[in-house]
């Protein structure tokens, strides 16, 4: 930006008063000649950078790609199978039928593969991609694709080949397959080097035959493309003092008439023909600055405070449902939100009606509350202004106070595990004890793998409790961003070792579903006839059940609330106290039949033998499916 355009002298016809004393405060402010000076020299420039980017910005997006064009051209191909159609039909019903009896041949010969083929139509290729289409015809092509791939293991990956250089056309035309040409810029590149060239945006014709022809006179321009992330720096400045206070020059022309574009293109050519290539600035980047831009690849830093992409999703759905409830009332959502300066008043009573019209249709609350925190992001500074809207969210709640999950008893959780012993599953024990102990979301333990998991006899028994890294904690972008869960109750931690020692590092705590996990502890609660459809009393135990009755447990254990809600990884006491439900924990057994509080006591009293049991059936490896008919002379056999 040209600052020295902001520099003004001194008119010299007035008096100038000292700023000291009394004059100090008044003149700390902008006076409004400075604030519009300003304003209209950020303007300035910024519609300048506009124009240069217009004048120096080429669109090469397109379809082709330079790996798929030069593995057509460069490789030799024969034709294995041919066939004529019966009847005419539409060109991308055939692409899309060629691309079927490609994924039956794969099956026939075993399939469960993963596999590239080409094809010069992007409609079929996408279709198949995406495994849906608007065109009723496409619909049974695309069904059958999808039933071959999930009965047979197929990966299909679709790459798009034009038809001029598609070895399947010339076959389609009567005409022999073209010889391979004599150079390739796929052949000899590690695997680093053509994924990354691969991974290039798709250009147009024009750009991707010149980007491979420059690729086969200098290879060492696939080398530079392979670590293009390294090679950021300042952008070239090719905004010209003529753009930003003139729109018309009669020596020059419009913007981007003269003689400067013309020869920055011929200077980025001779750069490629003598494979001359300058990347940074004066000095350089340092190692440091090159190691953070090599870490940053691919992060964008958007406005706003950082929440995760399905709340951000949310948040967006909520506002466009907003700006159309806005429209119908032929209102507009940028004189209302994004108006400057701001009516702040106006904003509050749309977003309270908003709000009351929510309510009266039957909404969640989080659709109102929600749509607040998206206001607030799109726009920070009303943060702090639209208290009206909140006491309108909180008068909400109020009517509809949030439940939550019921905390599972400790004598339920010895009782579950206890069943699932006796059935064979200790998996399922391990997890429900893992969740339970470490008072972890059940998600935690889903997404964990036993490299995460951190047991005493991983490091020679020289501790005495149990770790589990946690991988995105839910809190990482308010609290710790590395959070673990810690179990130290002897019992559970044999449990686990029973469920876990023997998985390879790579293997998945849970190696099914979420479902899987709800319905198998759906059965153990039938078991034990406790409730497990909503509607019964009381309300029936959950996967979420673990973790507030895990930290309820604790807090009746050590009277500590500082321990549990570091052990609970908590942000704030206020959102512990949630989870520590006391009482509702210590009268769930009375709540519930007789013959279930009955089960449960029995199975709490055979737990001690039946877990030593179950240590001796792993140390001798005898198989799980067997535990139940050895169980069957024990006190266990009535479950």
């Amino acid at each position: 930006m040209h600052v020295e355009l902001l520099h003004r002298p001194c008119t010299r016809d007035h008096q100038h008063v000292p700023i000291q004393g009394q004059f100090t405060k008044p003149s700390a402010t902008y006076t409004d000649g400075l604030a519009e000076a300003l304003a209209i020299f950020f303007k300035d420039h910024l519609k300048a950078r506009e124009a240069a980017l217009e004048r120096t910005t080429v669109d090469v997006a397109g379809l082709e790609c330079i790996v798929s064009n030069d593995v057509c051209q460069a490789w030799r191909w024969e034709a294995v199978d041919s066939w004529q159609w019966r009847g005419s039909s539409h060109i991308n019903l055939l692409e899309t039928s060629a691309t079927l009896k490609l994924y039956r041949e794969i099956a026939y010969n075993g399939g469960d593969c993963r596999f590239t083929y080409f094809g010069d139509s992007h409609v079929s290729r996408s279709a198949i991609a995406r495994g849906r289409s608007s065109a009723d015809a496409m619909k049974p092509l695309l069904k059958k694709s999808a039933a071959l791939s999930i009965a047979f293991g197929l990966y299909g990956a679709g790459r798009f080949s034009p038809t001029r250089l598609n070895p399947g056309d010339a076959p389609s035309r009567l005409e022999e397959i073209p010889e391979p040409t004599e150079s390739s810029v796929a052949n000899g590149l590690s695997s680093v080097a053509l994924t990354s060239l691969a991974s290039l945006p798709p250009l147009k014709r024009w750009a991707a035959n010149w980007s491979r022809l420059a690729c086969l006179i200098n290879p060492a321009i696939v080398l530079l493309l392979s670590c293009r992330h390294e090679l950021r720096s300042h952008p070239w400045s090719l905004l010209e003092n003529r753009e930003w206070s003139l729109d018309f020059d009669s020596t020059l022309g419009f913007p981007g008439e003269g003689w400067v574009l013309r020869s920055l293109v011929l200077l980025c050519f001779a750069a490629f023909w003598c494979g001359v290539v300058t990347v940074g600035t004066d000095g350089g980047p340092s190692h440091g600055d090159a190691l953070r831009q090599r870490a940053r690849q691919g992060i964008q830093l958007t406005g706003g405070r950082r929440v995760t992409q399905t709340t951000a999703f949310t948040r967006d759905w909520l506002f466009s449902r907003f700006t159309a409830w806005l429209q119908e009332r032929q209102l507009d959502v940028q004189q209302v939100v994004f108006a400057n300066p701001l009516d702040i008043d106006a904003l509050n009573e749309a977003l309270v009606q908003y709000g009351k019209w929510l309510f009266s249709e039957g909404k969640p609350y989080y659709h109102f509350s929600e749509l607040l925190n998206a206001v607030t992001s799109k726009r920070p500074a009303v943060r702090r202004a639209i208290q009206q809207s909140w006491d309108l969210a909180f008068l909400w709640g109020s009517y509809e106070p949030a439940t939550h999950h019921i905390a599972m008893p400790s004598q339920v959780l010895v009782s579950v595990i206890s069943v699932a012993f006796v059935w064979g599953w200790s998996r399922e024990a391990a997890v429900f004890a893992l969740a339970w102990g470490a008072l972890l979301r059940i998600g935690e333990v889903l997404k964990a793998r036993r490299a995460d998991l951190i047991m005493p006899s991983d490091l020679g028994n020289t501790i005495d409790h149990v770790l589990l890294k946690i991988l995105e904690p839910k809190t990482r972008f308010r609290a710790a961003r590395h959070q673990t869960g810690k179990l130290e109750q002897p019992d559970l931690i044999e449990i686990i070792r029973v469920g876990f020692s023997h998985l390879h590092p790579s293997d998945p705590l849970w190696p099914f579903s979420g479902s899987t996990l709800r319905l198998r502890l759906a059965s153990i609660l039938a078991k034990l006839d406790l409730p497990t459809k909503n509607g019964q009393t009381p309300k029936p135990l959950s996967l979420a059940s673990f973790r507030p009755g895990g930290a309820t447990w604790l807090i009746s254990q050590t009277e500590s609330a500082e321990l549990v809600m570091r052990r609970g990884r908590w942000a704030s006491r206020k959102v512990m106290d949630c989870y520590l439900q006391e009482v509702t924990s210590l009268t769930y057994l009375n709540e519930v039949s007789a013959k279930a509080k009955k089960l449960v006591l029995k199975a709490v009293e055979a737990f001690p033998s039946l877990l030593r049991a179950v240590i001796h059936f792993h140390r001798c490896k005898i198989p799980e499916p067997t535990w139940f008919f050895m169980f069957q002379p024990n006190q266990a056999s009535s479950f």
